[in-house]
């Protein structure tokens, strides 16, 4: 079963999910916003899946080019085809993701950058939602990522 969870915002290079500490999951989908802050040049962002043990074990680079003062809307999905452009602010823009189940503690990070990899600590990620769904075998983990949502009425 699949369900859709609430994860954490930041500024720069921000841990947006933990997987539960229970299960392993796949990530289905991943969406959010970066309102990019004012430094000049080209302004991507960076994916990273963690597992606890063995630190990343996948990186997903953004092709798009965005810019200073934007804000911008991603989503990473299963199925879905990647695009390579200029953006202007305001678009939305899709990224594909490899079917990916991460371990029992694992984590996802999103880190905005320029285009030569270092960190733009003043990009802002927002809106922050995730579709996971338990391993198959692995049980059903859907009521306890609803408890850990924030702003969970059953929290």
């Amino acid at each position: 079963m699949s369900v859709i969870v609430q994860g954490h915002p930041g500024a720069g290079l921000t841990t947006v999910y933990n997987a539960p500490s229970n299960e392993a999951v796949v990530v289905e989908t991943l969406k959010f916003q970066i309102d990019t802050d004012g430094t000049a040049g080209i302004h991507r962002v960076r994916i990273r899946l963690v597992d606890p043990v063995l630190d990343s074990f996948a990186t997903l680079d953004d092709l798009n080019d965005g810019g200073a003062s934007q804000t911008n809307f991603y989503t990473y999905g299963l199925g879905l085809n990647a695009s390579a452009c200029t953006m202007a602010t305001g678009w939305a823009v899709t990224d594909a993701l490899p079917w990916t189940e991460m371990s029992e503690g694992g984590s996802l990070t999103i880190m905005p950058m320029d285009d030569s990899g270092v960190v733009i600590s003043g990009d802002q990620i927002s809106n922050v939602v995730l579709k996971v769904s338990s391993v198959p075998g692995q049980g059903n983990f859907a009521l306890q990522q609803i408890l850990e949502m924030p702003g969970s009425v059953l929290a």
